[in-house]
């Protein structure tokens, strides 16, 4: 970790559950509205829906891991710096229904974030009648206009000489 990611870990460790709370909500554009859930994600989610409260320490764990792993990843760096920047400016009280929407996000963004933004992946090799080796590859990115917009900036610098 460099100085600057230290420094950053620390800011996300040093927020209060509602700063926290703010600084995933703030990142909601970034992430897609349908991105596909695996079973334990959905799970999780279930389990936060049926009792808010019972989980609202872990949803603020999971709310600072997705912020330290978007913060870690380059092309969602800068987004998490500027939420950084103006957490708690507002007054929220938060219910059973933003830790609902809190605990989907945060599942769905370190899905997401830890992904890549790859929604699937599918690799397929096989061996032809001729001996040869056949190699597919297909990857599905999540939609979002944030994460896209990102996505295809990251693209972009990564296949530039």
């Amino acid at each position: 970790m460099t100085p600057d990611d230290t420094t950053l870990a620390t800011r996300i460790s040093d927020l209060s559950r509602e700063e926290a709370f703010e600084a995933v909500l703030a990142l909601d554009d970034l992430l897609p509205a349908d991105a596909p859930l695996d079973e334990p994600a959905r799970e999780l989610l279930a389990q936060v829906e049926g009792s808010p409260y019972g989980l609202l320490a872990d949803v603020d764990d999971l709310a600072r891991i997705m912020l330290s792993a978007a913060a870690l990843t380059p092309e969602w760096r800068p987004a998490v710096e500027e939420v950084l920047d103006s957490v708690g400016h507002k007054a929220f009280v938060f219910g059973g229904t933003e830790i609902i929407a809190v605990g989907a996000l945060v599942i769905t963004g370190l899905s997401l974030v830890l992904s890549k933004g790859k929604a699937k992946e599918r690799v397929k090799l096989e061996l032809d009648e001729d001996g040869k080796l056949r190699y597919e590859s297909e990857v599905v990115y999540a939609s979002g206009s944030g994460l896209v917009r990102a996505l295809a900036e990251f693209l972009g610098r990564s296949q530039q000489p």
